[in-house]
């Protein structure tokens, strides 16, 4: 896990001032993530709850992580008008966000749940750490 959480930190660690708005405006601003596909008869008992728990963790997860690349879109797009710019350490927080989320997927296509669902946790508590620019 982190393979992608990582390839972002260094990226956006190593931006400063224009380098920074350019990776900014090319964060996604998409919907929320779709399901992946598991076959589930080919599923342990366990391995199904764990399945069914991660499923709803990452139905949750990921409309509030859609939800806030559509507001830090918004918000991004109300400061360049203004000549201003997202802060690197939102810009980066987003960016984990975003990656602890495509980890999860990741995860979910390998079978490996409970990573997946600790990916989940992450990405969340990115969200929640932009609560106090996004608003909830």
């Amino acid at each position: 896990m982190g393979r992608i959480f990582l390839a972002s930190c260094c990226l956006f660690a190593a931006c400063t001032g224009a380098d920074a708005q350019v990776l900014q405006e090319r964060l996604p601003a998409s919907l929320a993530a779709r399901v992946p596909a598991v076959n589930e008869s080919a599923l342990s008992a366990d391995s199904r709850a764990a399945w069914h728990d991660v499923r709803t963790r990452f139905l949750f997860t990921s409309a509030r992580v859609a939800d806030a690349q559509t507001r830090l879109t918004a918000l991004s797009s109300r400061l360049h008008s203004r000549g201003l710019a997202l802060n690197t350490d939102i810009t980066l927080r987003a960016a984990s966000m975003q990656a602890f989320l495509d980890d999860a997927i990741a995860l979910i296509n390998e079978l490996n749940f409970e990573q997946a669902a600790q990916a989940l946790v992450r990405a969340g508590y990115q969200r929640e750490r932009l609560t106090d620019v996004i608003g909830r």
